[in-house]
């Protein structure tokens, strides 16, 4: 069984949230990436599940298109959706991973 740090993933997680709640609308500072970036490193390194690292990678991608000249055709406001729908994707995992492992004990 891979070891999972569950405390540092849920932390990241909301760390996560929050910086997308205190950054709310449009296009975001390309310094912001750097801080983002971090936070998602931290998730992948407390999760090593394929699932998360593929949601936590999409967080990423959206970021850097935040962060771009011209966020996206449809907007920022859809970018930002789909952050938060890989948000969402990665709590979604942890908690199956987390019911799994109570489930065998």
């Amino acid at each position: 069984m891979t070891a999972i740090n569950f405390e540092q993933a849920r932390a990241a997680h909301h760390a996560l949230k929050e910086f997308f709640a205190a950054h709310p609308k449009g296009r975001l500072d390309p310094a912001a990436l750097d801080d983002v970036q971090a936070l998602c490193r931290a998730a992948e390194g407390a999760v090593p599940d394929v699932e998360c690292r593929r949601a936590i990678r999409s967080i990423e991608l959206y970021t850097e298109i935040l962060t771009s000249r011209e966020p996206a055709q449809r907007g920022a406001d859809f970018v930002r959706l789909r952050v938060q729908n890989a948000l969402a994707s990665f709590r979604s995992q942890l908690k199956a991973i987390e019911s799994d492992r109570v489930a065998t004990l």
